[in-house]
């Protein structure tokens, strides 16, 4: 590595972003890039229990996966051998991101992925014009596919987890790590799948050391699913690295059961004297609301898990609380609908309550409608007394007439009903219906959850 500080000083040029590092990566003439890198390292402030977490948000990069970084490098690599026609074999994200890259350069691309890849990285793939094969079985299978159609063919073999150049690309996630915080952390914490991500950015980082960028190295930490976790496993001595167990999981992007880079992720820990965690569904989920309602990042549940990781490091005393921690979001939330859902499901079936029933649709209940129905909760009205009733309940005054509008509109969602009493005042009264009192219940319900 010598002479690297050097090349590095020559490579930092313009905003971070992977090709911010050029002075450090293989010399390529050809650069296929979407602008991916230079994600946000946003500072936690609302994780109990850790005063120096930050969250790496890969999601951020141009098809919201931390493979872009890979790709801009493999698929420049691609061009630049004077390929026309690629393939790749993908877990999901990968694949999605070779296709964009591929899309980019006018490449035609094949993807292989496993039947049980979410769909939502599968339409990504078919979007950006790449040709979907569906393989039964795990990654391996497609692996296999893959590599069988690229000797029999003209087509160039581009999966991300065998290229070394797609290792060039992600470890410079360690470099702008580094740069956004000033020095090394003390723990990286990356959700661990076939095992190329932890050990890039352990390249990353060990390649600052060499050019005497940092003092230190961080401590490298991985997550992985309960139900699949051979690199997590072989690396507390629990078992071999292969074979694994294909357990049924949430977090899909992670659950490899042959992970094509396991050895190489296994060093990495060695080396960095690091640590390995395991969890389960429920665990995960719950990391999944945690990071996203506190934090407003929405990532995958498969990245959210390193945040649990970081509270295990210092809830053990392997890490003190000021202890400067990373979390790495590999992906987002959106790209896996069907296991965002699957933790949420009393919370949906509660929404699509108040969104249909009894062939009525119940449209926004904004802060008007509720004081109204918070009104109407403790007694009968009507709605000049309404009227009054909110002048101390909102901020702003309304008119007569809105409140009227508003009583109406209530009426026509069959929230409240409209009477009049059998004697005296010929005034049109309001109360709540039953299915009114039954959405009030349910939002009083959601307000709790949401802010205690």
């Amino acid at each position: 590595m010598e002479g690297l500080d050097e090349r590095l000083e020559e490579g930092l040029g313009g905003e971070l972003g992977v090709w911010r590092y050029s002075a450090l990566l293989p010399p390529l003439r050809s650069r296929i890039s979407l602008l991916e890198g230079g994600t946000p390292l946003h500072r936690s402030t609302r994780i109990d229990g850790l005063s120096n977490l930050f969250i790496k948000d890969e999601a951020r990069n141009p098809t919201s996966s931390y493979a872009d970084r890979a790709s801009t490098l493999v698929v420049s690599m691609a061009v630049e051998a004077g390929a026309s026609r690629v393939a790749c074999a993908t877990d999901g994200d990968s694949g999605a991101s070779i296709a964009a890259y591929s899309s980019k350069a006018a490449l035609d691309c094949i993807i292989f992925a496993p039947s049980r890849t979410e769909a939502g990285k599968l339409i990504q793939a078919l979007v950006y014009g790449a040709r979907v094969i569906r393989i039964p079985g795990e990654l391996p299978a497609a692996v296999s596919r893959c590599r069988s159609l690229c000797r029999r063919g003209s087509r160039l073999d581009v999966t991300i987890e065998s290229s070394p150049y797609a290792v060039e690309g992600e470890k410079t996630a360690a470099f702008e790590i580094w740069e956004e915080l000033g020095a090394a952390p003390d723990f990286v914490v990356v959700p661990v799948g076939s095992g190329t991500n932890i050990y890039s950015i352990w390249k990353g980082f060990k390649e600052l050391r060499a050019a005497g960028l940092i003092d230190a190295l961080p401590h490298m930490v991985a997550v992985q699913a309960d139900a699949c976790g051979p690199i997590v496993r072989a690396f507390k001595g629990e078992t071999e690295l292969y074979p694994a167990d294909p357990g049924t999981t949430i977090a899909t992007s992670i659950a490899i059961v042959r992970p094509e880079n396991g050895e190489q992720a296994l060093a990495a820990l060695s080396e960095s004297r690091g640590y390995g965690y395991l969890f389960s569904d429920d665990e995960i989920v719950e990391s999944a609301r945690m990071v996203s309602s506190r934090e407003g990042i929405f990532a995958e549940p498969a990245s959210t898990a390193t945040v649990l990781a970081a509270r295990r490091l210092v809830e053990e005393g392997e890490a003190d609380p000021s202890d400067r921690i990373v979390c790495v979001m590999t992906g987002s939330g959106l790209k896996v609908p069907d296991g965002i859902a699957k933790g949420l499901t009393s919370r949906l079936e509660e929404s699509w309550e108040l969104v249909s029933a009894k062939e009525r649709s119940v449209g926004p209940i904004g802060r008007t409608k509720m004081e109204i129905l918070e009104i109407l909760s403790e007694q009968e009205s009507y709605p000049y007394a309404i009227w009054g009733a909110l002048s101390s309940r909102l901020p702003r005054s309304l008119s007569l007439q809105s409140v009227y509008q508003h009583v109406s509109e209530l009426r026509e969602m069959g929230l409240v009903r409209g009477f009049h009493r059998p004697w005296g005042s010929r005034r049109s009264y309001v109360a709540l219906t039953e299915r009114g009192r039954m959405l009030l219940d349910r939002l009083r319900s959601v307000e709790s959850d949401l802010f205690g």
